[in-house]
């Protein structure tokens, strides 16, 4: 049994449907897009709402209690400390995604596992 397969039809050669591959992927993210989808992950939680309208807040001149890069610094250490914590648990779902993947199977072909 090759695995490509050849049919006649009509005098030309088409190969066999191609499965799917039988791969586990519980990752969230890429490289590319895990700023951005982390970065928007962050509004589901309320709390940080919180602090970007704080933040926000001290962007108005006339009711300005602090500088608006400190009252921003609250907000960058939520958003920093959650992302890390975020990216730590990335790596270690693509760690074992990985160790799944490579685990040797048995296959059933013809009524037995090979």
């Amino acid at each position: 049994n090759n695995q490509e397969d050849m049919n006649s039809h009509e005098g030309s050669l088409t190969k066999a449907p191609k499965y799917k591959k039988n791969k586990i992927k519980t990752t969230k993210y890429n490289w590319l897009t895990f700023f951005p989808g982390s970065f928007l992950a962050q509004f589901k939680r309320k709390y940080n709402f919180y602090f970007l309208a704080v933040t926000l807040l001290q962007a108005i001149k006339p009711i300005q209690t602090v500088s608006f890069g400190l009252a921003c610094l609250p907000l960058i250490f939520v958003f920093g400390v959650s992302m890390i914590r975020e990216l730590i648990e990335e790596i270690r779902r693509g760690r074992q995604d990985k160790i799944v993947n490579n685990r040797e199977t048995l296959v059933l072909r013809e009524d037995k596992f090979h």
